[in-house]
């Protein structure tokens, strides 16, 4: 299998390239994939070829694949962090794409990028209550930098929620 999964590998670098090659290299690496299922190089290639095809139902169940193989809890917060993007920017699936960056919470509570992306796509889906816990997470992550934060979730409890008190609190702690 070994020297299978390597001629293979030879065949996809080799037809990749050519016009009309691109279903036929992807073809090649998903059969090394098959073979050798922890292969790094073998996914990167794969994603960039499903990415130049535009076929990202095939690069989220990619990252999926790759979720369930990886140990390290780093790798992990990284897949999910692509796969929210492909599932919020190449898919337009908002749940799906929420799904992912909790999924990044739960392995890094703080991880600044989710919880933007996070906050971003709440507002997106109106769930108002939600965008503001992230804004807040977020800005007592930012702490000097929180400005904005703060008033952006005192802005979201006055204007979508009614509430006037936790608000002003929120607006207070932009000052």
């Amino acid at each position: 299998d070994a020297e299978r999964a390597s001629l293979w590998r030879r065949l996809a670098a080799e037809v990749g390239d050519r016009e009309g090659g691109l279903a036929r290299a992807i073809a090649y690496y998903e059969k090394v994939a098959d073979v050798e299922q922890s292969a790094a190089d073998v996914h990167r290639a794969l994603e960039r070829l499903y990415r130049k095809q535009g076929n990202f139902d095939a690069l989220v169940e990619l990252c999926e694949r790759r979720i369930g193989q990886v140990g390290s809890p780093a790798e992990r917060i990284e897949l999910y962090a692509a796969l929210g993007s492909l599932h919020e920017h190449e898919r337009h699936d908002v749940e799906r794409a929420i799904e992912a960056y909790v999924n990044v919470l739960d392995l890094d509570g703080k991880h600044r990028d989710s919880l933007l992306a996070l906050a971003r796509l709440y507002k997106e889906s109106e769930s108002w209550d939600r965008a503001v816990t992230a804004l807040v997470r977020l800005a007592e992550i930012e702490g000097d930098k929180a400005v904005p934060l703060w008033f952006e979730a005192g802005e979201i409890l006055a204007k979508h929620l009614g509430e006037s008190t936790s608000a002003e609190e929120r607006l207070m702690k932009a000052l």
